[in-house]
C-alpha cells in the first residue's frame, strides 16, 4: 500500500457516473456503540451524481465524530464539508476536518484480507473505492463472514446493507480513505436485540404480536419472553428459549403490561429488550331486559340478564323499589345466570334496576318500570242456610276473587234486638266461620274481604232464626 496522489486524480474525475440520492438527516445519537454507529440516522445519500466519494467520507466523519463524543455530528454534511474535502478535480487525497485527519491509500492484489484488517482497526469504517466502476461506498464492518456497507447511490438500499447489495465488489477495491486520528474504541455488543411488538395499546380481547429478531451475535438466535401483569409485581415466564421468530400473547387483564424479550446467540450472549403496552377495556354495556312492563297481579316478571364489552365474567345485581316506597330492596346479588324471575306481591308501579359488574369491577346500570295491575276485587263469600232453627249453627264460607290476593275476612252481625253492628271476627285469612245465633228473629250478616292493597269489598246476608 502506498500513498495515492497522482494515481487517483484521474479516477475521481469520473465520479459523475455515480447515482443520485437525497441526504438523510435524522436525530443525534446518545450512546456510542456498534448499534449507534450502524444506525440509519448516521448514513446519507449523495446530493449529486459525482459526489459518491464525498458522501461516503461524510458518513465516515459522522461515525468518527460519534466515537469521539461530538454532539454535533449531524451537522457534518456534503455542504458543510465540501470546502475542505472537495476540489475542482474531485475528492482530496488527505484532509483534516474538525480535528479529524483522513488519508488515502491504495491496495494491490486481493483486497479481502486487507479490508478485514482495516475494518477491525477502524470501527468508524473506511471509504472503499472501485475505480473500474467507478464508485465509492462506506464499508462499516465485517460480521459473520460478510462485509457490510452504506452505499450513497440512490438505487441502493438505505442504511447498513450487505456489501453484495451495493454497486461495488469488495474484491475489486483498489483504494480507500481512512481516519488517522486516534479515536476511542466503541462499546461492542455481541448481540443486538431488534425484537419489536406490534402495538403499544390494544383493546381487551385482542392479542399482542411479538416479532423476534437479533443481529451481530453468533447466529442461531433463541428468544425467551417474560411478562409483568398489571395485578402483579413479579415477572412470569411466557415462553422459554426457542428459535421461533414470532410469539402471540393474549392478555387476560386490563391495565399496563411490561414485556421482556431476551435474545441469546449460540455463544450464550444475551441482550434484553423491554416494552410496555396498555390493555384498555371496551365500554361495559348492560343489555339486560324484562319480559313485560305491565302484568296482572299474580304473574312474574322475568329478567333476561345480558352484557357486552368490559372484561367478561359478568355478575348481576337485581333491585326493586316497591310502589309507594323510596327504598331499594335487593332481590339478588352476584348472580351469574342469564335469567331471573321475580314475583311482585303488591299492585302498582315498580321501579326495577339491574347492575352488571365485569371482572375488572366496572359496572353498568339499566332501569325499568313495571306496572302490576289487579282484576276487580269480588267478594264471593256464601252462607250455608238463610233460615235455621233456634239452637242450630250456620257456616259462612269466606272467598274472594281478583284484587291483589292474600285475602283477609272480617264478619259483623246486626242482631234482631239491636240496630248496632256487632263484630263477630276481626280480619284474618281463615276461610270458614261457624256462627250460632242466640236470638230468634232476623239477623243481618256482613262479610268484608280485604286484599293486599287494602281494597275492601262487602257482602251482606239475611239470616232468619225460627
Amino acid at each position: 500500500m502506498i500513498k495515492l496522489r497522482k494515481i487517483l486524480s484521474f479516477l475521481i474525475s469520473v465520479l459523475a457516473l455515480a447515482p443520485v440520492c437525497a441526504l438523510n438527516t435524522a436525530g443525534s445519537a446518545d450512546a456510542v456503540d456498534i448499534n449507534t454507529l450502524n444506525s440509519s440516522s448516521v448514513f446519507v445519500k449523495q446530493q449529486q451524481s459525482y459526489t459518491c466519494t464525498l458522501a461516503s467520507n461524510v458518513m465516515m466523519l459522522r461515525r468518527a465524530a460519534l466515537l469521539r463524543g461530538d454532539s454535533d455530528w449531524q451537522s457534518i454534511t456534503e455542504d458543510s464539508c465540501s470546502s475542505v474535502l472537495w476540489t475542482s478535480c474531485g475528492m482530496r487525497f488527505d484532509y483534516t476536518y474538525n480535528n479529524i485527519s483522513v488519508d488515502c491509500e491504495r491496495i494491490y492484489g486481493n483486497s479481502t484480507e486487507t479490508l478485514k484488517k482495516l475494518l477491525s482497526d477502524h470501527p468508524e469504517g473506511i471509504v472503499a473505492y472501485d475505480y473500474d466502476y467507478p464508485h465509492a461506498v462506506l464499508l462499516t464492518d465485517y460480521t459473520n463472514g460478510k462485509f457490510y456497507c452504506s452505499d450513497p447511490a440512490r438505487c441502493c438500499g438505505t442504511g447498513r446493507i450487505e456489501a453484495t447489495q451495493s454497486l461495488v465488489n469488495t474484491s475489486d477495491i483498489e483504494a480507500y480513505w481512512y481516519v488517522t486520528t486516534n479515536l476511542p474504541k466503541p462499546v461492542v455488543k455481541s448481540v443486538i436485540n431488534t425484537s419489536t411488538i406490534d402495538s403499544t395499546s390494544i383493546t381487551y380481547g385482542n392479542d399482542i404480536k411479538m416479532n423476534l429478531s437479533a443481529s451481530y451475535g453468533s447466529g442461531a438466535y433463541q428468544y425467551e419472553i417474560d411478562a409483568n401483569k398489571p395485578s402483579s409485581n413479579n415477572w412470569i415466564n411466557l415462553r422459554k428459549y426457542n428459535s421461533s421468530s414470532t410469539y402471540i400473547y393474549h392478555p387476560w387483564e386490563t391495565g399496563k403490561y411490561s414485556i421482556r424479550i431476551k435474545a441469546k446467540d449460540s455463544t450464550g450472549a444475551i441482550n434484553t429488550k423491554t416494552y410496555t403496552f396498555n390493555v384498555t377495556a371496551p365500554k361495559l354495556n348492560n343489555k339486560s331486559t324484562i319480559n313485560k312492563d305491565s302484568i296482572m297481579f299474580g304473574e312474574d316478571i322475568t329478567f333476561s340478564l345480558r352484557a357486552s364489552g368490559g372484561t367478561g365474567g359478568y355478575q348481576y345485581e337485581v333491585n326493586a323499589k316497591k310502589p309507594g316506597s323510596n327504598q331499594w330492596t335487593n332481590l339478588r346479588k352476584n348472580y351469574t345466570l342469564s335469567s331471573y324471575s321475580y314475583h311482585p306481591w303488591e299492585v302498582g308501579t315498580y321501579e326495577l334496576k339491574v347492575i352488571c359488574k365485569d371482572n375488572s369491577g366496572n359496572t353498568s346500570e339499566v332501569n325499568f318500570y313495571a306496572n302490576i295491575k289487579a282484576e276487580k276485587l269480588v267478594n264471593k263469600s256464601t252462607i250455608s242456610n238463610k233460615t235455621i232453627s233456634f239452637g242450630s249453627t250456620v257456616d259462612i264460607d269466606l272467598a274472594a276473587q281478583g284484587g291483589s290476593g292474600s285475602y283477609k275476612y272480617e264478619i259483623n252481625a246486626v242482631k234482631p234486638s239491636s240496630t248496632n253492628s256487632v263484630n263477630l271476627r276481626k280480619y284474618n285469612p281463615g276461610t270458614v266461620y261457624t256462627y250460632r245465633p242466640w236470638e230468634k228473629g232476623k239477623y243481618l250478616i256482613t262479610v268484608n274481604v280485604k286484599d293486599l292493597s287494602g281494597n275492601v269489598k262487602t257482602k251482606t246476608f239475611t239470616l232468619t232464626v225460627k
